[in-house]
Order: C-alpha cells, then sequence, then structure tokens
C-alpha cells in the first residue's frame, strides 16, 4: 500500500481551491459584464435621465435625425413634352459616442429630434419644395443647459425637383449631405464619430414616366438598439402630366442609447 505525504496532499486542495476561486471570480466577471443596462431613447421629445446608485460612468450613444426627400416636379401642361425631374434623397444623420464620468444623482437632459420634414410636390400652382434639414440630437447637463455636452448632427434635406416646361426637361433634385462627423461633439470636444450616409440626386424630367427620385442617405446600423436611426427620406418621383409629382418623404428620427 502505498502512502501520500500530507504536503502533497495539502498542495493538491489548496490548487483546488485556488482553481475554484479563479472560476468562480471568472463567472462573476461574466455576470457583471452582462448585466450592464442599456435603455434606448427612440420617440422623438425631451427626456431626463438620472445616474443611478453606485453607477460613476455613462457611455451616450447619439444619432441625429435625417433631413427630408425633395418634392418631385410636374409637367407645366398636359401638352408638355418634357417632365418634372425627380426629388433629391435627404442626408443620413451622423453617430457620435461618448463617455462621461458621473456622479450618483446627476441629472442630464437628452433631446431627440424629429427627422426632417418632406417636400411638397409640384401641384400645378405652386411648384415642388425642398426637404427640411435633420436635426442634432444632444446631451446636456441640468445646471448648464445651454451648452451640449454630446452632439450628434443632422442630415441636409434633399432639394426639390423642377418643372419641365415646353421642350425642356425639369431638372433632379440635389441629394442631401449626411451630418458630419466635424459638427459633432464629445464633453465639449469634436471627435471624429461617423458621417451620414449622402442622398443621392433625383433624375432629370423624362418624356414619358416618372422621373427616379433620389434615395435617401441610409440610417446608422451600429446602435442595434435603435434600429437604424437617422435614415434620410426619398426625394419624390417626377412625373410628364400635369398636375402630378410625388412628395418626399420624411427623414427618419434621431436616436440616443445609453448604457452603464
Amino acid at each position: 500500500m502505498t502512502f501520500m505525504h500530507s504536503s502533497s496532499v495539502t498542495r493538491r486542495a489548496g490548487q483546488a481551491s485556488l482553481a475554484a476561486a479563479l472560476v468562480t471570480a471568472a463567472m462573476f466577471a461574466t455576470a457583471t459584464s452582462a448585466s450592464a443596462e442599456q435603455t434606448p431613447y427612440k420617440t422623438p421629445g425631451t427626456y431626463t435621465f438620472t445616474v443611478p446608485t453606485n453607477v460613476t460612468s455613462v457611455t451616450f450613444q447619439l444619432v441625429g435625425s435625417g433631413g427630408g426627400g425633395g418634392g418631385g416636379g410636374a409637367a407645366v401642361t398636359a401638352f408638355t413634352n418634357k417632365g418634372g425631374g425627380g426629388g433629391g434623397g435627404g442626408g443620413g444623420g451622423s453617430l457620435v459616442e461618448c463617455t462621461l464620468a458621473t456622479t450618483p444623482g446627476e441629472t442630464y437632459t437628452l433631446s431627440v429630434p424629429s427627422g426632417g420634414a418632406g417636400g411638397k410636390s409640384d401641384n400645378g400652382f405652386l411648384p415642388s419644395q425642398n426637404g427640411d434639414a435633420g436635426s442634432p440630437a444632444t446631451v446636456t447637463s441640468t445646471t448648464n443647459p445651454g451648452t451640449p455636452l454630446i452632439r450628434a448632427a443632422g442630415g441636409d434635406r434633399g432639394l426639390r425637383g423642377t418643372r419641365g416646361i415646353d421642350f425642356e426637361s425639369g431638372a433632379g433634385g440635389t441629394g442631401g449631405t449626411g451630418g458630419q462627423a466635424n459638427q459633432n461633439i464629445c464633453n465639449g470636444v469634436s471627435p471624429a464619430g461617423t458621417n451620414g450616409a449622402n442622398g443621392t440626386n433625383g433624375q432629370d424630367g423624362v418624356t414619358k414616366g416618372h422621373a427616379e427620385r433620389g434615395k435617401g442617405g441610409t440610417g446608422i446600423w451600429t446602435v442595434p438598439a435603435c434600429v437604424a436611426p437617422g435614415r434620410g427620406g426619398n426625394g419624390g418621383y417626377g412625373d410628364y402630366q400635369a398636375p402630378a409629382g410625388w412628395d418626399g418623404e420624411n427623414g427618419g428620427d434621431g436616436c440616443i442609447a445609453v448604457t452603464y
């Protein structure tokens, strides 16, 4: 019969205890990481966020709203040989991610913007209209509401398609520029961030059929909780008939996701 020395038994028992402790610590760390809270604010409006107990830093992801698409043009009369141009697509909103050092009980004001309105189409009396630009999403301290701590720029508007007159086609509208990262703010400093996507130009008028509308800039897909916010609105189709043309679409709303 072989007898194991007591020191060997003690050593192995200690190693087993250490291994068990390391496993427990790893499980606890994983559980702690997985328990991070994230709240998306997707409906346009103003909200107050209060820093919870024991939270010393908060990450904010902001997306500005998209610009509205330009309205589509039409022919001046039914006898015009050339149609109106398609409206340009609105630009998409930009993204900024910013982490602030916080104190429990501090309050912040979150402003989620609506998308820019789409432009009206040519109705035979009034020409088509440009879309409206998107607006920035912001986070401010309630103690200093006039100065944003964080800001994500909105996308620019899509321009209108013009009328077709006699033998001259209407021009397609120019697409809006996406929100620019160099206009973003993180804790008072301009960060790189991510530009919004540009809208595309509308097609010039055609003899028969519809002039193709410009496509709005795509939304931001890297904030899953917000589901691709800040999309630019599509422009309106142009038409060769009078009165006709399609309205531009509204831009997508912005969003703010809060994680701690």
